[in-house]
């Protein structure tokens, strides 16, 4: 039930497949052009800026509460989000594409944009952003609050981190690029994490105290 509404908008979109409740809603209106997307379970693909924009395509969700956009619109396209969560920027758009989060609001900015592309995020918070923009590309963390920054932007490329709070940055940006953390909160950084080709193996590894 609950799948399909458009409030005063335009649906042009074809091939796309609800299951479930409270699926491809536009409260405030706007186009939903969006192809071959595809939503499974609860409160997926809601969007609640006035004249939103859908135009995505090849977008899986699964799960609760995901993509789900309090004022932004969804253009990127091949994301798949499984789990509880995902890809919801509270204030921002969904605009990059071949990204794929599974676990609890990983693929998460919380008030910025989506912008990045080829990120993969397993588990809670893996590839997050709470404060800031999600920019960057090609990054891959496993593990609770891998690749995340509290507060500041993701913006760095190529960065793969696995264990719980590996290549984390509390406050401050990540920037940096082609880094591995392999252990709990290896590459853990207090401010900006800026350095590229860094190696980080066991626990605490490369633990930064006020920039990485």
């Amino acid at each position: 039930r609950n799948i399909y509404y458009n409030n005063g908008g335009t649906m042009q979109a074809s091939g796309n497949t609800g299951i479930g409740d409270n699926l491809f809603q536009m409260t405030n209106g706007g186009t939903m052009q969006g192809a071959n997307n595809g939503a499974f379970g609860y409160n997926i693909y809601n969007l609640s800026k006035a004249n939103a924009q859908f135009t995505g395509s090849n977008n899986v969700g699964i799960g609760q509460n995901s993509f789900n956009l309090n004022n932004g619109d969804i253009t990127g396209s091949n994301n798949v989000g499984i789990g509880f969560g995902q890809f919801n920027p509270y204030n921002g758009n969904v605009a990059g594409s071949n990204n794929m989060g599974i676990g609890r609001a990983s693929l998460y900015a919380h008030s910025g944009n989506i912008a990045g592309s080829d990120n993969m995020g397993i588990g809670f918070n893996s590839i997050y952003v709470s404060s800031g923009n999600l920019g960057g590309n090609n990054n891959a963390g496993i593990g609770n609050r891998s690749i995340s920054v509290n507060s500041g932007n993701l913006s760095g490329d190529n960065n793969m981190g696995i264990g719980d709070s590996s290549i984390q940055v509390s406050n401050g940006d990540l920037s940096g690029q082609h880094n591995i953390a392999l252990g709990y909160s290896s590459m853990y950084s207090n401010g900006d994490l800026s350095g590229n080709y860094n190696i980080a193996i066991g626990p605490g590894a490369l633990r930064g105290g006020s920039s990485g």
